[in-house]
């Protein structure tokens, strides 16, 4: 008989190995077969997008020719505010920011500015850092 035992192992882990092999290699051969009825199923896919997309152009461009119907029938009255084009509100005017001034140039000269440059801003840290000699030791 065909001795499937793995030394340093339990005796069922080459059996699981042998299991979990034979069940990759089945599934390694009939994967192929699963795709072949798929390219016929996404033509007919394309196929029928391709209808409900004639199909909305079609009510796109008849709703485009047909007139604004409006009436007592439909949610908004004829009389509604919201149709009347001249109770519309006006436009704002836009607001324009004002023009900032040129830079001021410095003459070239070995003179001081006028003003002294201010010192920089050095954030104070918002926690310390740990110490280096800490825990004491001793």
């Amino acid at each position: 008989m065909l001795d499937l035992r793995i030394p340093g192992l339990p005796d069922w882990a080459a059996l699981a190995l042998l299991v979990l092999g034979l069940t990759i290699l089945l599934a390694w051969v009939l994967m192929p077969f699963s795709v072949f009825g798929v390219k016929g199923r996404i033509e007919a896919l394309e196929a029928r997008l391709e209808v409900m997309h004639e199909e909305l152009r079609q009510l796109s461009a008849r709703l485009a020719q047909a007139p604004a119907l409006r009436g007592a029938d439909f949610a908004i009255p004829a009389e509604s505010p919201i149709l009347r084009a001249d109770t519309a509100p006006p436009p704002e005017p836009r607001i324009i920011p004002p023009i900032p001034p040129p830079p001021v140039v410095p003459e070239r000269g070995g003179r001081a500015p006028a003003h002294p440059r201010p010192e920089p801003i050095v954030p104070i840290p918002s926690r310390a850092e740990p110490k280096l000699s800490w825990p004491p030791r001793g």
